[in-house]
């Protein structure tokens, strides 16, 4: 017999052996693709929560408000550090460039008057703008600085001194001497129109009664006086006519403007002087 011909079963053994390393091979094969899968997935999860538990910080630096450790310092809270802004962190050290801050307000003029008045405007900027100024002067064509290009009137008109508009405050005719024969006239003059000063004449005249006085050759006795009249300021004057003899008399005292019109007048008729010595 051929030995050739013999199974002793040593082939299958080898082959049995063969499909076991390939098994083995194709298990570590899976296994470390697994471990090479899962290995990520660990760190993430355990420096997760090492970063919760305040471990570790994988925040990089300058990135949100998170804890920073520094190499050879205490940790650093990063956030806003300008008081200005308005999310401001009081509890930061370190500035990150997150400050916000309000807008600028709307600038322009806000003076309700103005040419350019801007409703939206929040904040004047002084650019506001007017009708020129009217040109002030006097506007009354009857004063002295009479401004024919004035268009507003500012009260500074000059005109000439107002006349004296006179009259008299009181006045009277009185015998004086024991006689009978002199006859005195006392008056007030002032003037209606105010503290105006001017001078005025006053004439004290006699006419025998029954005389046509206004045609006649002039009257029987008179005189005149002038005074410097101020305002109503209280200044008695007298005017006296004397040397009489037995008659009646028309008597007339006239206040005389310096133009010559007559401001002002007192009549006195058929007054009787009779000398007693006669």
């Amino acid at each position: 017999m051929n030995d050739s011909t013999l199974d002793d079963d040593s082939c299958n053994e080898s082959h049995t052996i063969h499909n076991l390393l390939d098994d083995t091979t194709t298990t570590v094969r899976k296994l470390q693709t697994l471990i090479t899968t899962l290995i990520p997935l660990l760190l993430i999860i355990g420096s997760g929560w090492a970063e919760l538990s305040g471990a570790i910080d994988l925040t990089p630096i300058g990135e949100g408000d998170d804890w920073a450790w520094e190499e050879n310092g205490p940790y650093v809270i990063w956030g806003c550090t300008d008081y200005s802004a308005e999310n401001y962190d009081e509890y930061a050290t370190d500035d990150d460039g997150t400050c916000n801050y309000p807008p600028d307000p709307i600038m322009g003029c806000t003076d309700t008057e103005a040419n350019n008045y801007d409703e939206y405007a929040e904040e004047d900027d002084d650019s506001c703008e007017y009708d020129p100024e009217p040109i002030k002067g006097c506007t009354d064509d009857t004063a002295n600085n009479y401004d024919s290009e004035a268009e507003e009137d500012d009260g500074s008109c000059e005109y000439d001194p107002e006349d004296c508009d006179p009259f008299f405050y009181s006045v009277s005719a009185n015998y004086v001497d024991a006689n009978n024969t002199t006859v005195e006239a006392t008056f007030d003059i002032d003037c209606r129109n105010g503290n105006i000063t001017e001078n005025m004449q006053v004439q004290f005249l006699a006419w025998t009664n029954g005389t046509n006085w206004s045609n006649s050759e002039g009257p029987f006795n008179w005189t005149q006086g002038y005074y410097n009249i101020t305002g109503e300021e209280w200044d008695e004057y007298t005017l006296t006519l004397s040397n009489f003899t037995n008659n009646s008399y028309d008597l007339f005292i006239y206040l005389i403007r310096e133009d010559g019109s007559i401001g002002g007048e007192k009549t006195y008729y058929n007054i009787p002087i009779k000398a007693r010595d006669e």
